[in-house]
């Protein structure tokens, strides 16, 4: 089952001047029991605060909470003039029981708690901290929440307090990290797969006769010896390479040949059925001229 949201009272009637109370007695809002926040007319005719009819609209698959008819949205509308009667009622400040001593007309309030009451709570303003504080406290706070971002002094990026270890460890390409391979050098993060691949003197490397059939495996700091000592063996795997290369490319020009031959002798043979296919056609119309030209004289 799907957790319904709280319906969030803005103001409750005490906190208005007992004048004000009398004259907006009625304009209670039976979803959080406060008095009219924005109030907004359903489309059966009941008024909420703005925010609340939304939050029943989706706590109850839109039906109205008086009479349980489904509610057109097209239908809700503002009531303006309960919003100008409610604005003008003089009010104390919410945060009175904390000790804050303003008071002004309700319309004020949303000004007054949104950027000058000290003690109203309000989120901190460091992105991904998620306290809230009071105002009063909140420059206190900010000096000290563990998302006050930090510059990293190795790549100079801001990074939250909180995640800089996480950052130096795993993360800054600029630090230096030890080699994995234990070569005793110290490398940038950035630079590390490079120098793995590349530079590492205990990075295990292929011979460079490798393709000629040495499979031979030693640290980068050991080819010179490698080298030096297997000279002879490479000779003999260059010269079996290339002898089997040859023994190949002759292999390959002797069908190539072949092939070449092949091919000729086929051109010439079809060469030799035109000239026979030409030839008798040239007696055909030698004969056939003959003969029209006889029955001319007969």
């Amino acid at each position: 089952m799907t957790k319904q949201k709280p319906f969030i009272k803005y103001i409750d009637i005490s906190n208005f001047f007992p004048e004000s109370q009398v004259v907006i007695s009625d304009y209670i809002c039976t979803l959080c029991n406060g008095v009219y926040n924005q109030p907004y007319m359903d489309s059966c005719g009941h008024v909420f605060c703005n925010a609340c009819l939304e939050t029943q609209m989706e706590n109850s698959s839109g039906k109205c909470p008086i009479n349980n008819q489904i509610i057109i949205r097209d239908k809700i509308c503002p009531i303006n003039f309960l919003t100008q009667i409610i604005a003008k009622q003089s009010i104390t400040c919410v945060n009175k029981d904390k000790g804050c001593d303003w008071s002004g007309k309700f319309l004020e309030l949303e000004d007054h708690l949104g950027y000058d009451c000290k003690k109203h709570f309000i989120k901190c303003k460091h992105e991904k901290c998620t306290k809230m504080v009071l105002r009063e406290d909140h420059e206190s706070h900010e000096l000290s929440c563990e998302y006050k971002p930090e510059k990293c002094e190795y790549c100079n990026i801001e990074i939250p307090k909180i995640e800089m270890i996480i950052h130096l460890d795993d993360i800054c390409p600029n630090i230096l990290v030890e080699c994995p391979q234990k070569c005793d050098e110290m490398i940038e993060r950035c630079k590390l797969n490079y120098h793995n691949t590349v530079e590492c003197e205990n990075i295990l490397n292929n011979c460079h006769y490798k393709i000629y059939g040495c499979e031979d495996k030693f640290f980068k700091k050991e080819m010179n010896k490698h080298l030096e000592i297997n000279h002879e063996k490479h000779n003999l795997l260059l010269l079996s390479f290339f002898n089997n290369f040859q023994i190949g490319f002759l292999d390959r020009l002797s069908k190539l040949e072949t092939s070449f031959k092949n091919y000729s002798d086929k051109i010439v043979n079809i060469e030799k059925q035109l000239k026979g296919k030409n030839g008798f056609e040239m007696l055909k119309h030698k004969r056939e001229r003959e003969r029209d030209h006889k029955n001319e004289f007969d």
